[in-house]
């Protein structure tokens, strides 16, 4: 460990490349693990779950809306 702040620590790279930052709640220097910490990581994953069906809806929409829009683009080029 080469340093760390108060929300993250960063690692060495045994290779000599660039240092390597980990960051989120247990890299933190407050993080205490207990069964609050277990309750909080479940709720997250099921508002993930939750709202994967939207995620995939709007990532659907974007591809949808590009691949218009480059359809589009290669007609207008043929013009």
């Amino acid at each position: 460990m080469v340093r760390t702040t108060k929300t993250s620590i960063s690692l060495a790279d045994p290779e000599g490349g660039r240092n390597l930052r980990l960051r989120g709640a247990i890299y933190e220097q407050s993080f205490e693990n207990g069964d609050g910490f277990q309750a909080e990581i479940e709720r997250a994953g099921e508002r993930y779950r939750a709202t994967a069906e939207a995620r995939v809806r709007q990532a659907r929409d974007v591809c949808q809306r590009g691949q218009s829009l480059s359809e589009q683009v290669r007609r207008l080029s043929r013009q």
